[in-house]
């Protein structure tokens, strides 16, 4: 399993032999990147795939200065998880 940050197209994408298995998108507002959607397949699904792929798009924006939001569901829950684990 691969996973590759594409800053063009605002995503992350997770592949498993040349195919697409997952995908978190994000938009950019500002200062702020903002979680829009993720997804993976049904059969990659429970193997913490959909949380790579957001930690993989928290660290670029915390690596390129931008504060990051989630509108999805699954995204702001994970971003909220890593913030709890900061501040312990």
């Amino acid at each position: 399993m691969n996973i590759v940050f594409d800053p063009e197209k605002r995503q992350a994408l997770a592949y498993v032999d040349n195919k697409v298995v997952g995908c978190c998108e994000y938009e950019e507002v500002g200062n702020t990147w903002n979680i829009i959607h993720t997804e993976v397949d049904l059969e990659y699904r429970g193997k913490k795939l959909a949380r790579s792929l957001v930690l993989c798009v928290l660290s670029h924006a915390r690596e390129n200065g931008y504060q990051i939001v989630s509108d999805c569901p699954y995204g702001k829950k994970i971003l909220e998880s890593e913030e709890k684990e900061k501040n312990e």
